[in-house]
């Protein structure tokens, strides 16, 4: 039997291991090797180091290696493995984190002594000041800041004085898109001809169906549609990711059928057409429920045959192409049953980082893919990326101890802006509220079809993205939220007073969602722009009130969004517009110029171009 170590052999030993790993389903990386060091997975880590991965191969994005995240979870058997292999005990991480002080910061005693008797240095000092002692205080590992006293670990050397002179008796006190156009439909087959006698009848669908009718008469033609869709996000509970993303696609997918057809008759027969064929693909149950309200709209239309006719094709392409965009913007991908990814995909384990939050401590983290969907005006989802004030910074203790004391000295007033703004399960959530409002400006001001559908539009996408933004910054930096850092800093048992939502703190997605939203709404209702942007403030500052998010979560989140609505109002050919003009005159033209089939096809000369 050849060794590992057979010059000979070697080769044949790596074509083993890599094919053993292909009928796994691993592909040798730097990255794989890191995420199963922290799951403890001996067995996928030997093979990885046999198919010829570096044993010091760092995670590109954070320099992470696979000691790291080993110490970070104590797998002390892996990591024996590692360190026998030549891993480097004293190798920084981006922060400038040892593996022994991801150790330590995780209370992990015999980790600790390991590394150290491995070679690890006990004076390295991080690039937030922080060392194996200061980090082992937050711990409260009485055995392990022992360890480190006896063995003349240094205090940390940046932190304030409170901190360097942390002893086992103060340790109890502190305790620190792709393309420009989204619906390529020219390579679309043409959908099979209508035939609304398919669908049956049913009171539901009668009754929507003349609801929609009704609102025809005094708003404009995607407003009955929107109010739908809002309905079914409170009815399904759909998540704020999620509600985001369908508003984007069905919103989008009604502009597009609204810009195309050549009269109102037509128009609103391709823009139902187009809602509801997007809104039967996102909520599966409903699908022939919103079949039977088109046909429904169908019999009660004033349109004529050939209208009828022409608005059915165009809104069945163009819905299509929403729903093709939809199948390839990456939201389909889910987490991986037998190995769960949670231990990979850039998880940082670190000082200050996300661990499950009671009083449910749910688990996995939520949307943790939204990184790699796909933009819709950004050019990458970390176009905007915001940087938080570093784990125990002033900035950070400050703001940690501001949501203490917050918490402790709440107002009815603020309790009560806390609860107005929660938005969670089985509500609109943060985007739908802001479609309510961007209704209730539209019914103001009056915008015709083509401004109301130009808004939704414009807003929509400027709130999926900003979602895609804000979580690719969560899972860039896996900050821990506030109840948690305050009882592992401060020693303070906090009690939010609303439900920590569960996924990593930096930036506030309800923030980003809100500036974003008062940009776009501000940009098109200059007149309003002051409301709407002291609404996103008190949404933003409704996240300090409810204990869930510290002040720089708030700040860079309403920064973050509004960067994302600029890009989307500068890509569309918006900006400077609204400002220039009443609302009603600047949605009267489209962005970019008159007839274009898409908020993204600037450069279209025939309308219709794009969807033959």
């Amino acid at each position: 039997m050849c060794l590992a170590v057979c010059a000979t052999c070697g080769g044949a030993h790596a074509q083993d291991a890599t094919a053993r790993l292909a009928l796994m389903g691993i592909e040798p990386s730097s990255e794989r090797l890191a995420q199963y060091a922290a799951q403890g997975d001996a067995t996928v880590v030997r093979l990885l180091l046999q198919a010829g991965v570096d044993v010091n191969a760092t995670d590109p994005r954070r320099q992470v290696s696979a000691l790291h995240n080993a110490a970070a979870q104590g797998h002390l058997a892996l990591l024996t493995m590692l360190v026998e292999r030549g891993a480097a005990v004293d190798r920084p991480d981006w922060h400038g984190n040892t593996p022994l002080i991801n150790a330590a910061w995780h209370g992990h005693l015999d980790a600790v002594k390991l590394l150290h008797t491995g070679g690890a240095r006990l004076d390295t000092v991080t690039a937030e000041g922080q060392t194996a002692l200061s980090v082992a205080t937050y711990s409260r590992n009485q055995a392990l800041i022992d360890y480190l006293q006896m063995h003349q670990a240094p205090p940390a050397p940046g932190l304030p004085e409170a901190v360097r002179s942390a002893a086992p008796a103060a340790a109890a006190k502190l305790a620190p898109m792709t393309g420009p156009t989204i619906l390529a439909l020219a390579s679309a087959p043409t959908p099979a001809a209508y035939d609304p006698a398919l669908f049956g009848r049913s009171a539901a669908a009668d009754a929507e169906a003349g609801r929609i009718m009704a609102g025809w008469t005094t708003e404009a033609v995607g407003m009955p549609w929107t109010t739908l869709v809002l309905d079914m996000i409170v009815k399904h509970k759909i998540s704020p990711s999620r509600a985001a993303r369908g508003l984007a696609l069905v919103q989008v997918a009604m502009f597009d059928a609204g810009q195309l057809a050549p009269d109102d008759a037509t128009r609103k027969v391709a823009v139902s057409t187009a809602a509801a064929q997007v809104m039967g693909y996102w909520f599966v149950a409903e699908e022939h429920g919103f079949e039977r309200i088109l046909a429904r709209l169908l019999t009660l239309s004033n349109a004529d045959a050939a209208q009828r006719s022409n608005g059915i094709a165009i809104g069945r392409k163009v819905g299509a192409g929403a729903i093709a965009h939809g199948e390839a913007d990456g939201a389909a991908r889910g987490w991986n049953g037998v190995r769960l990814q949670w231990y990979g995909e850039g998880r940082y384990y670190g000082p200050g980082a996300w661990v499950p939050t009671p009083p449910y401590y749910y688990y996995p983290p939520d949307e943790p893919f939204a990184p790699q969907w796909r933009t819709w005006v950004l050019d990458r989802p970390a176009q905007f990326r915001p940087v938080p004030p570093p784990f125990g910074s002033a900035r950070y203790l400050r703001d940690l101890d501001e949501v203490i004391e917050v918490q402790k000295n709440l107002t009815p007033q603020q309790r009560a802006i806390a609860k107005f703004w929660v938005d969670g399960s089985g509500s609109v959530t943060p985007p739908g509220h802001w479609n309510r409002i961007a209704q209730d400006l539209t019914r103001k001001y009056r915008l015709d079809d083509r401004q109301s559908l130009r808004l939704f539009a414009l807003l929509n996408v400027a709130l999926a993205d900003s979602f895609i933004a804000a979580w690719e910054a969560k899972y860039y930096y896996w900050t821990g939220r506030p109840v948690s850092m305050a009882r592992s800093v401060r020693n303070h048992a906090l009690t939010p007073a609303i439900l920590t939502p569960p996924f990593p703190a930096y930036p506030s997605g309800h923030a980003a969602f809100s500036g974003a939203a008062a940009r776009i709404l501000g940009t098109v209702f200059p007149q309003e722009a002051q409301s709407v942007g002291a609404m996103a403030e008190e949404a933003a500052i409704s996240r300090l009130y409810g204990g869930i998010h510290y002040r720089h979560d708030n700040d860079d989140g309403l920064t973050l969004g509004r960067a994302v609505a600029h890009a989307a109002l500068a890509r569309l050919g918006c900006l400077g517009e609204a400002h220039d003009r009443s609302s009603t005159q600047a949605l009267a033209s489209p962005c970019g110029g008159q007839g274009q089939p898409s908020i993204w096809d600037g450069a279209a000369i025939d309308a219709g171009a794009a969807y033959r």
